[in-house]
């Protein structure tokens, strides 16, 4: 899966009144490449009263959870492969998507590794609260599984869904 296609997967998994697909199951990362535009849960942001704004804001903060800001359980050597090109590009993580952006640079300086990473965690899980309702509303039940340990991968989520066969959509015969 593309990092960026993870709504697009939900929003074509999903027909209209009726279900194509006996099941969704999405493998989530890199959270800092989604777009408002593709976003499935834009209905749940604006319900609870945020915007594309804030959306930018929280996509950002997602890497915080799994950019590296912390000792890691298994140290490797380092081994410097970049060329010099590459040195002098900045870390798609780490990169301001816009200059508003950059007003988060300011609060990591405040904030404990720790304490940045469990917002990462959190900013996540709130864009995937997003998906899980879109799905829902749709005739879906949908939830979040860890797949392994965060020891092996940071990004160790997935979404899964199912139709609901109790809902008013109907199931398909196909």
């Amino acid at each position: 899966m593309a990092p960026n296609n993870s709504d697009e997967t939900c929003e074509a998994a999903v027909p209209k009144n009726q279900f194509l697909v006996a099941g969704i199951v999405i493998a989530l990362c890199c959270h800092h490449r989604c777009e408002w535009e593709h976003y499935v849960g834009q209905e749940f942001f604006r319900r609870v009263g945020l915007g594309a704004l804030e959306f930018n804001y929280f996509k950002r903060m997602t890497s915080w959870a799994t950019c590296g800001m912390g000792e890691t359980s298994r140290k490797a050597p380092t081994v410097n492969t970049k060329n010099e090109k590459q040195s002098n590009e900045v870390d798609e993580h780490d990169r301001d998507d816009d200059s508003a952006e950059s007003n988060l640079d300011g609060i990591q300086g405040v904030l404990t590794t720790g304490e940045r990473k469990q917002i990462g965690f959190l900013c996540k899980l709130l864009i995937d609260r997003g998906r899980i309702e879109y799905l829902q509303k749709r005739g879906y039940e949908a939830m979040l599984q860890h797949y392994t340990d965060l020891s092996i991968s940071l990004e160790n989520v997935l979404l899964t869904a199912v139709p609901s066969w109790s809902s008013s959509v109907p199931p398909s015969t196909a």
